[in-house]
């Protein structure tokens, strides 16, 4: 919404395995329905003369437990297709890697800085942890205008499904919140925040 408000013209590629073409509604964008390996990215880079890259792609914490060599080459894997075609082809204004706080694993408090060391805890963490090494690399060792941003628990308009948007919810519904364990401490992100 912030990208087409600001009268940026937008190009999606999104296989729709973990979202709708219905959050696509109300924005003029160019919508590719295309995983990351079956796009021709080198060739939209080129053809289109893209100068930012904004890279949300991901699988899930729970598809990770599931499947993690699925999960590694979705978060890794792609990711590094989607940094190397950018390098080859893109423009080089800006990469925006949009990683997790999942790569630091269990931080000792929910304040901790950037520069924390990666200890990821789940096969998600891990994966997404490799993307942001390459990442890294890559802002150096070929400087690229690379970013990276992590957070958790993204809620807002057109996210639904995860802890915070149920929350909301059932709230908004009068039902019962229901929280199971005590444990675990989240630090969700509202999405105009990210």
């Amino acid at each position: 919404d912030q990208l087409y408000a600001l009268g940026a013209k937008v190009t999606v590629v999104d296989n729709l395995s973990n979202s709708t073409e219905e959050n696509l509604s109300g924005c003029d964008v160019e919508f590719v329905e295309q995983s990351i390996e079956e796009c021709d990215l080198e060739g939209l880079l080129r053809k289109q003369s893209i100068d930012r890259v904004i890279h949300l792609a991901c699988g899930s914490l729970v598809q990770s437990l599931e499947v993690a060599a699925g999960d590694f080459h979705n978060n890794a894997v792609n990711f590094l297709t989607s940094l190397e075609a950018f390098r080859r082809f893109g423009s080089g204004q800006a990469f925006v890697y949009c990683s997790t706080g999942s790569v630091y694993g269990e931080p000792d408090s929910t304040d901790y800085p950037e520069t924390t060391s990666l200890r990821p805890s789940t096969p998600y963490g891990t994966s997404k942890a490799c993307a942001d090494l390459y990442a890294q690399l890559y802002a150096s060792f070929f400087e690229l205008p690379v970013r990276i941003v992590r957070y958790n628990n993204i809620y807002g308009p057109r996210k639904w499904g995860t802890a915070v948007p149920t929350f909301i919810q059932r709230a908004l519904q009068q039902e019962k919140i229901i929280i199971e364990g005590g444990e675990q401490v989240r630090t969700p992100t509202f999405v105009l925040d990210s």
